[in-house]
Formats: C-alpha cells, sequence, structure tokens
C-alpha cells in the first residue's frame, strides 16, 4: 500500500502570497519528493485539468455577470470535484505537498461573499463530500490586512493584464479574512497544528 504523503495546506485570502510561499518552501525542501498543488486549471502540463479548470472559471465569470449565486457556486464545486483527481495524480510517489489554497476551507471563506442562507449550508455540505480531500496534516495560515491585499491584487493585474474578479474587492476580502479566520480557530480546536505567518514579515 502507498504510504500517503505529508500534506500541508496554505490558506488566506486572495493576495496574501499564498502561491508565492509555497513556492519557497518547495525550493527549499530540494529533491523530487516533493510537490506543490494549485488549482487544475494552472497546470499547463496536463491539458484535461488545465482545460477543465478554465471551464469552470468561465462558468463563475459568467456567473458574476448575471449575478447568479448558483451559476457561481457550480463553478466553484466543479474545481473541487476536479481537485479529487487531480491531487491524487500530483501526489503520487511524493513524500510531502505543499497546497496553494485547500477546498475545504477556501469554501468556508468564499460562502460569506457569495452564498447565503440555504445557499451556503448546501453548498458546504456537497464540497465537502465532493472535493475528496482529506484532513491536511498541518496548515500554514498567511495573515495579511485586506487594504493591502487589496493592492497586490490590482498590482499584480495590471501587471500580467489578469482579470480581477468579483470577490477581490475591499469589502469582500474583509469577510472573506473575517471567515479564514473562523477556520483557523475551529482548526486549532480540533487538533489541527496551525501556523500563522505575516505576509508583511516573510
Amino acid at each position: 500500500m502507498m504510504k500517503k504523503p505529508k500534506r500541508i495546506a496554505i490558506i488566506g485570502i486572495d493576495g496574501a502570497g499564498k502561491t508565492a510561499l509555497a513556492r519557497k518552501l518547495l525550493k527549499h525542501e530540494k529533491g523530487n519528493k516533493t510537490a506543490m498543488i494549485r488549482l487544475a486549471k494552472y497546470d499547463r502540463s496536463n491539458k484535461v485539468f488545465s482545460y477543465a479548470g478554465k471551464f469552470f472559471d468561465k462558468l463563475i465569470e459568467t456567473g458574476e455577470k448575471k449575478k447568479s449565486p448558483w451559476m457561481i457556486a457550480g463553478g466553484y464545486m466543479g474545481h473541487d470535484v476536479l481537485f479529487a483527481p487531480y491531487r491524487l495524480v500530483k501526489e503520487k510517489g511524493k513524500e510531502k505537498v505543499y497546497f496553494s489554497r485547500y477546498p475545504i476551507y477556501d469554501i468556508e471563506a468564499l460562502s460569506e461573499v457569495y452564498a447565503k442562507g440555504k445557499l451556503s449550508g448546501v453548498l458546504k455540505k456537497v464540497l465537502k463530500f465532493a472535493s475528496g480531500a482529506p484532513k491536511p496534516d498541518s496548515v500554514i495560515f498567511i495573515e495579511i490586512p485586506p487594504e493591502i491585499a487589496k493592492r497586490r491584487i490590482d498590482s499584480r493585474a495590471a501587471r500580467t493584464g489578469r482579470k480581477v474578479q468579483s470577490h477581490e474587492n475591499l469589502e469582500s476580502l474583509i469577510k472573506m479574512d473575517k471567515a479564514f479566520r473562523g477556520v483557523v480557530e475551529k482548526l486549532k480546536k480540533g487538533g489541527t497544528p496551525v501556523f500563522t505567518v505575516d505576509a508583511l514579515k516573510r
């Protein structure tokens, strides 16, 4: 039976620097027994996962234009369902895996922005089942003031041409920051090791 890798989830609001930190940790580890996992849409080495991820992004974008929370929820749900087989492929033969984002925690924050009432409850239950994401061995929470995260997001958009998503506004970032802090408290109470990193000092 294949030994499962040690899983470290890096969480925080958009603009916190999750992927940048994962890359630094990966570089520090060296060797080929460690991997970093982002959303499948970023994986240019696997066209099937990449195209599917981009399709779900388009669904979210359309939902934002039509102001349809169900369409938006469907897009994020698609990303998380896709995460299950993608994670298994990327984890194969690895001893340690860093995750830039983690579905079961991301949805806790995103539901604060997109989903209210019944939709929020349904979305959380479905995603926890569908993502197939096991509980990580430890979590790194990147702490950053939402105002600075917003400036980073805008700077990145100007530099790369990447479109700023509807939830990447200051009001939503403040809500998501509060939601992530709630997730962190739950994790600590549940016994999961959580390490907090100051984005402005690392």
